[in-house]
């Protein structure tokens, strides 16, 4: 039921992880939830614009973006310099394990 997981979703912004986020962080972070069709994806990743510092992260898994959002697995990871590009830090992971997408649709 989509509006059950919408305010599952909801509910999450209150787990003791965000709050403790926001407050290490100063950040009042203002939630919202995307829904979207999920695909069968090899591999998955999440790009983050800028950091307190300015730079850009993008981390990347094989298997379903679930791994990465729950953070029940290690991506690989690139930390780089968003004015000149350089790449600052990379990670490989060590990948033993990841999610696929059932015949229904469902991890």
């Amino acid at each position: 039921d989509i509006y059950a997981n919408i305010k599952e979703c909801w509910k999450s912004f209150f787990a003791e992880r965000c709050i403790d986020y926001m407050i290490s962080s100063g950040q009042i972070v203002q939630p919202a939830v995307l829904v979207e069709e999920m695909v069968d994806s090899e591999i998955s990743g999440v790009a983050f614009s800028r950091d307190k510092y300015g730079n850009g992260r993008i981390n990347v898994l094989f298997g379903q973006g679930e791994g990465l959002v729950s953070g029940m697995f290690t991506p690989d990871s690139v930390l780089f310099d968003m004015s000149s590009g350089e790449i600052i830090e990379y990670s490989v992971a060590n990948k033993q394990f990841q999610l696929i997408a059932d015949i229904d649709g469902g991890l």
